[in-house]
């Protein structure tokens, strides 16, 4: 019989742990995009502006478009961002639209569009645990969509319309092909005497349990305002979890408080009803430990 000092080394061998790679995200296709549209009429003249971007690089991707028109009484305008990044175990993205269109005359039509895509297909290289989490967000006429799916078929599948959906999905992935899409999407169409909007904004982080590269992208401020610059009218849209805003000119002195809602149409008109002169103002919240400021145009 072989004694233990005998077998020690081979106890040893045994009680150490095996090596094995972490896993990593092999990225197959890529598409990420933006667009914007606008379209009027009064009848006699027809308008049109569009602007894009797209790439199908894997590099990061910061991009921001916008389209704009006025004539006479009719406005149209759409803008459209995306900030997104790829690592080796990780993504982040972000992206939002904006639309409106108003017609205060008698005859005439105006129409925007606008949309934000993060789609990608990658492959596992062997199984791993992951979350994913974020939000959908769309307003009005503006929807957000996200799907994923993978080899056993569809995993999460939301649209988010006239709500904030939060993002929250973790499990393991096993070896295959997965599938991502995320969009935010909508149109504004104006006649008299009503104003259209339509906006949303998605913001989503995919990490594998292993992912110490996971990209730092700073998320965009969720307040938001809406034609900005503006100049008859503009829509504010507070935080999700922020009911109060305060508008401050660029003294610091308060020039309007709205208290309760989600959102606030805002006519340009202080506390004592007295339309404001053109100039830069500031939006901010007044019942957020972040205090999250955003500057507003007022144009004449």
């Amino acid at each position: 019989m072989r004694d233990l000092a005998s077998l020690a080394p081979a106890l040893l061998f045994l009680a150490l742990p095996l090596a094995s790679s972490a896993a990593s995200i092999q990225i197959l296709s890529s598409a990420r995009s933006i667009t914007t549209s606008a379209y009027l009429t009064d009848d006699v003249i027809e308008m049109t502006d569009d602007d894009a971007d797209s790439t199908f690089a894997l590099g990061p991707y910061s991009k921001a478009v916008s389209a704009n028109l006025a004539l006479g009484p009719i406005t149209c305008t759409s803008s459209a961002n995306q900030t997104s990044t790829y690592a080796t175990s990780a993504f982040h993205a972000d992206g939002s639209h904006n639309c409106f269109a108003e017609d205060t005359g008698t005859s005439g039509f105006g129409t925007s569009y606008g949309s934000s895509t993060f789609h990608v297909v990658f492959r596992m290289t062997e199984s791993s645990g992951y979350e994913l989490s974020g939000f959908v967000q769309g307003a009005d006429l503006g929807y957000t969509t996200i799907t994923f799916t993978g080899p056993g078929g569809s995993i999460l599948s939301l649209t988010a319309g006239g709500q904030t959906l939060p993002v929250q999905k973790s499990g393991v992935l096993s070896a295959g092909d997965y599938d991502l899409n995320v969009t935010t999407y909508g149109s504004a169409h104006g006649w008299p005497p009503f104003p259209s909007y339509s906006s949303g904004a998605y913001e989503i982080h995919f990490a594998l349990d292993s992912a110490s590269d996971a990209p730092q992208v700073a998320q965009a401020s969720p307040l938001r305002a809406f034609p900005n610059p503006f100049a008859a009218s503009t829509r504010i849209h507070a935080s999700e979890m922020t009911r109060d805003v305060c508008v401050f000119d660029a003294a610091g002195r308060i020039v309007r408080k709205f208290e309760g809602a989600a959102f606030y149409d805002w006519d340009g008109r202080d506390e004592r009803g007295a339309a404001i002169p053109a100039g830069v103002y500031f939006i901010r919240e007044t019942d957020s430990p972040a205090a999250t400021t955003l500057k507003l145009i007022r144009v004449r």
